[in-house]
């Protein structure tokens, strides 16, 4: 009988791609990555830490050695596999490792010289690997880094046509795309939310959800959530609020309005995203939560409205009043907003179109709200890319999406809430709360 090595905090479709990014010649690269830039010179970067990428590298190649060596033992294998297991995970504890040291030295370099090539395709193989094994938080953050060091777009493009790599990796590099327009647009407003253990800043996607900005901007604006408990947290999903003040009193805005989440260009949840809780289609209204991690089966059925972008050791704090599986956790006192503020906006008024309002007739300036069409790539839409190097054959192998399959909470987000709630008007007709589901 054969034997499998056991791969789940590594997959070798993200090993091959990262083997051939990082032993690569920098002065070998391919056509469609950007070539306008000046390559980095030693005096802009220490030698010790060139040296220490280079010897990097070579244990890299070293490790996929082994690794193929200890897969082939264990597939022969014919009798009691548990020790060859462990060496094969000793193996992949040592590239974890490795990977981590390949990230840091490559971020110094480029923290010296941003035009480091060989750093960069070191760093890209990285995030390529860690995108393949869904740590979204990771590769946003380090992109983010990149993106606000002047790095090509075409960097992300060419990363999110590897027809290998898995579909939701795929999207995180897409997300830089969009991060990276926005972030060269610098225009989309940002609140701060002050609360008991900190402050949280959430910039909010105006262009994908303007009625949904223009509500929430509304409310706090007003007032309306300054003392507003987080009344519903997660462990290992998300934080909720609006639906109850800090004093127990419940919250009836009388109104909901439109989901935003119905159209092609909708935001993805990301780790750190923010979006609306609701009771069913079209019933949004005050509700909200932010998310500890990525939770792919919301996309697309939730208005995710905004992300994270100081204060995320906040959000980590925040009292949780249920496990990952939905146990409540008892004895625990609800963490809150003190207040809220609007930090920027965009200048033209916010009025929010609620569910039965009049369509609006149409004057001179067209739209209350206008919708911002995201440029499109300098290489056009027509423009095909071609993939990374080392793809090789398969390459339409689709990846089971775990996200989906294996959520340990998914069941129980859309559990109804038993306790007597006949005060609030945030339920629906079944007396089910507005909580993010699938």
């Amino acid at each position: 009988m054969n034997h499998h090595p056991n791969c789940s905090r590594i997959s070798i479709c993200s090993l091959v791609v990262l083997l051939v990014m990082l032993t690569a010649p920098a002065f070998s690269m391919p056509r469609w990555l950007p070539q306008d830039s000046p390559p980095a010179t030693a005096t802009e970067a220490t030698q010790d830490d060139q040296a220490t990428l280079s010897d990097l590298q070579r244990r890299w190649s070293e490790l996929q050695i082994q690794f193929a060596a200890k897969a082939a033992e264990i597939s022969e294998a014919t009798g009691d596999p548990t020790e060859l297991q462990n060496q094969y995970n000793q193996l992949l504890t040592q590239a974890d490792q490795t990977i981590d040291q390949i990230k840091q030295v490559s971020l110094r370099l480029i923290e010296k010289d941003a035009n480091d090539r060989q750093a960069l395709r070191s760093l890209m193989g990285v995030l390529v690997h860690l995108a393949d094994n869904a740590n979204d938080l990771e590769v946003l953050d380090v992109g983010q880094q990149l993106i606000e060091k002047g790095i090509s777009p075409a960097w992300w493009e060419a990363a999110a046509r590897i027809n290998r790599l898995s579909i939701d990796g795929r999207e995180i590099f897409e997300e830089l795309l969009i991060r990276q327009r926005e972030f060269q647009a610098d225009d989309l407003p940002r609140v701060k939310l002050v609360t008991n253990k900190g402050e949280i800043v959430i910039e909010l996607f105006e262009d994908q959800a303007p009625n949904t900005i223009a509500n929430f901007i509304t409310l706090i604006e007003s007032g309306h959530f300054a003392e507003v408990s987080f009344h519903r947290v997660i462990d290992g999903f998300m934080a909720q609020a609006g639906q109850q003040r800090a004093d127990g009193e419940m919250i009836d805005l009388g109104y909901t309005i439109a989901c935003e989440c119905y159209v092609p260009d909708t935001r993805r949840h990301f780790s750190h995203s923010v979006s609306m809780a609701l009771a069913g289609r079209d019933s949004g209204s005050g509700q909200f939560f932010l998310n500890f991690a990525r939770t792919k089966h919301l996309d697309g059925k939730h208005t995710c409205f905004g992300r994270i972008i100081s204060g995320a050791d906040v959000l980590s704090q925040i009292q949780r009043t249920q496990t990952e599986f939905g146990a409540a956790i008892e004895d625990v006192e609800n963490d809150k907003i003190v207040a809220a503020e609007v930090i920027r906006k965009r200048d033209h008024d916010y009025r929010v179109k609620k569910m039965g309002d009049p369509e609006p007739a149409t004057t001179d300036d067209q739209s209350a709200v206008p919708t911002l069409t995201p440029p499109t790539s300098d290489a056009g839409d027509n423009a095909q890319l071609p993939p990374l190097p080392g793809q090789g054959d398969n390459s339409d192998e689709k990846k089971e999406d775990k996200n989906e399959k294996d959520d340990p909470i998914k069941n129980d987000e859309t559990k109804t809430d038993t306790k007597d709630d006949t005060k609030s008007k945030t339920t629906d007709e079944s007396g089910s709360r507005r909580n993010p589901s699938s």
